[in-house]
């Protein structure tokens, strides 16, 4: 019985189709075209999620997480899935009680005492990473369905190598993945659970140099290490996103993720993107790239501000929720220039000249994901 699927080796975040022939202590996987194959037998492997509605069923390896199958066959998985003995992948009836339990107390005590309203940084803390995985590969299936990714085998291997230098400073515990999405008239970049990141082809268009273009990663590479994707989904979606992840998985987010829009609405708070500025810096200053382009950035974006609120300036009641909540440009560059100081390495360049065209030219090429 010879079926398809998704593979992921664990190296890359790159996705491989393959065959899956079972036999009795295993299964083969063989990808197509390939003459050779790799077996697993079913006591290696562990299953990570259950198919849910449209989503295949995901099982892993036990000695590397992060080699994966992606089976849509459900049959293939059901057969799978009865050879596997279900180990810690699934939590007991009694484990998910207990926790259930200590989450509740735990927001009780937070309204009875009125603890600092910094809760969800806290429960964000307590989250096991396999959890924030989990959900940062949903939520980029997510985002994929609406945007278009730009692959260019060069740009791609040329931007992760300035993501590898930046984490390697950053002294980031996990590996960080980075896609593009093909939209021009976004010039930015986000940071999701799992530890990923996702850059906008308008942030690399409008980036004279690939230095602009750190410092924006530095700064969500910030956001990755200090774990705030999932402390604002936390605070944004309350107690149903954090009870549907404990009692159900990552499966029963369905009714709650369903639209890109969501991940892009959810706002950091002004302690947030403060945090990670101070992040950037350190980072920046220590592979010697220098607080420059992150600061070009700003400049950019200050203009692109002030042309807005001079469309806008008679809606000044509007703008003053977002401005409570947000660092304005102006104070986050002044707060940059202050906590700056001169790169411990000379300057150099991480990438040629050559490397940056490569970059800037990876939404020549395009998949629909």
């Amino acid at each position: 019985m010879n079926k398809t699927a998704k593979f992921y080796d664990g190296k890359s975040s790159i996705s491989f189709s393959v065959q899956i022939n079972p036999d009795i202590h295993g299964i083969f996987v063989k990808g197509l075209g390939s003459k050779t194959s790799e077996y697993y037998q079913y006591s290696d492997l562990k299953i990570i999620e259950l198919p849910v509605n449209s989503l295949p069923g995901v099982i892993a390896s036990i000695a590397n997480s992060d080699v994966r199958l992606l089976i849509e066959d459900p049959s293939l998985f059901s057969m799978i899935q009865s050879k596997i003995k279900m180990k810690s992948s699934k939590f007991s009836s009694l484990w998910i009680s207990g926790m259930l339990l200590a989450m509740t107390t735990f927001i009780c005590l937070i309204l009875l005492y009125k603890l600092p309203y910094n809760y969800s940084h806290l429960i964000a803390e307590a989250i096991p990473q396999s959890w924030e995985d989990k959900f940062g590969e949903y939520g980029a299936k997510v985002l994929t369905t609406d945007y278009v990714t730009c692959t260019n085998d060069l740009g791609q291997k040329a931007l992760e190598k300035l993501v590898r230098d930046l984490v390697n400073a950053g002294e980031v515990p996990v590996p960080v993945t980075i896609k593009v999405f093909d939209d021009d008239s976004t010039n930015n970049a986000f940071a999701m659970s799992g530890n990923q990141i996702f850059v906008f082809s308008g942030l690399i268009k409008n980036s004279d140099d690939y230095d602009e273009l750190a410092g924006v990663l530095a700064h969500e590479i910030g956001h990755v290490l200090k774990r705030h994707p999932t402390e604002r989904m936390i605070h944004g979606l309350g107690l149903s996103f954090l009870i549907k992840m404990i009692s159900g998985g990552i499966g029963q987010l369905d009714s709650l993720l369903t639209t890109s829009s969501l991940f892009l609405t959810l706002h950091y708070s002004r302690a947030h993107e403060t945090e990670a500025d101070d992040v950037a810096i350190q980072i920046l200053t220590k592979t010697g790239i220098g607080t420059k382009g992150f600061l070009t950035f700003f400049d950019k974006l200050e203009a692109e501000q002030t042309e807005k609120l001079k469309k806008f300036h008679k809606a000044s009641k509007k703008l003053e929720g977002f401005l409570s909540t947000h660092p304005l440009t102006e104070d986050r560059i002044n707060h940059i220039k202050n906590q700056s100081v001169k790169p411990n390495v000379p300057r150099k360049r991480i990438l040629t000249k050559v490397e940056w065209a490569q970059i800037k030219a990876m939404c020549q090429t395009k998949i629909s994901s």
